[in-house]
Parts: structure tokens; C-alpha cells; sequence
């Protein structure tokens, strides 16, 4: 018999974009989210997150944009566990960078390219 794996995610985030008429805006946000499993073999993977991110909009015509944006999150493993053993959290801190183009060339499509940078470091 195959064993289910129950999960709980919740998130709240908040986007903002600001600018003037012209090509060129300014955005930023911040989110919050928690993962929690039910189980004792897996609680080691549940997880909270915050961040915060800044950046700049560039959209040259109303089919193509382009954005920079910045990203700090921070977050834990509360209940981290490393060969069956329950250990402290494992917090972690994350820095992003990413830069992302969209091409719309009609109401009916989209493609959007992203290349991103991340550096994490852990506590543990």
C-alpha cells in the first residue's frame, strides 16, 4: 500500500511597481511563506522563509520588458535532522540576483527568459 505524504504550504506576498510615464519603473516586495509536513519521517523539511526584493522595470514597447531584481531572503529548517538525529535549526540566509526578459508579441502569447544568480549560506 502506497503512504500519502500530507503538506501545508501557506504564503502572503506583496508586489509593488512604481513609475512614471516613461520606460523606466521602479518595483519591490516583500513575502512570507511556511511548508509544513505531516509525518515524523519527513518533518525534517518543513520550512520558513521571508524576503524582501527591489528593482528596476525597463520596458522599451508594450511586447518586450526587461527587469533587474534584487532579492534577501532568510529562513530556517526548524526541525533539522542529519543521520536520524535531531540537530538545531538549520537557518540559512539567500542573496539573488536575477534578470528577466518578456516578449509579448500578441494577447494570445508570452515568452519570458530568466537567468539567475544565488549564493546561500547555512548554519549547519
Amino acid at each position: 500500500m502506497a503512504r500519502s505524504l500530507m503538506a501545508r504550504s501557506s504564503a502572503l506576498a506583496f508586489q509593488a511597481r512604481v513609475g512614471l510615464v516613461t520606460r523606466w519603473s521602479f518595483e519591490g516586495g516583500v513575502a512570507a511563506s511556511e511548508n509544513r509536513y505531516i509525518g515524523e519521517a519527513v518533518s525534517n523539511r518543513n520550512q520558513k522563509q521571508r524576503s524582501v526584493n527591489g528593482g528596476v522595470r525597463w520596458q522599451p514597447s508594450s511586447a518586450a520588458s526587461g527587469r533587474l531584481i534584487l532579492r534577501h531572503s532568510q529562513g530556517s529548517y526548524p526541525g533539522f535532522t542529519r543521520g536520524g538525529v535531531t540537530n538545531e535549526p538549520d537557518d540559512f540566509e539567500r542573496d539573488d540576483v536575477d534578470l528577466i526578459g518578456t516578449f509579448s508579441p500578441s494577447g494570445a502569447s508570452s515568452l519570458t527568459a530568466r537567468l539567475s544568480a544565488t549564493r546561500e549560506d547555512h548554519s549547519v
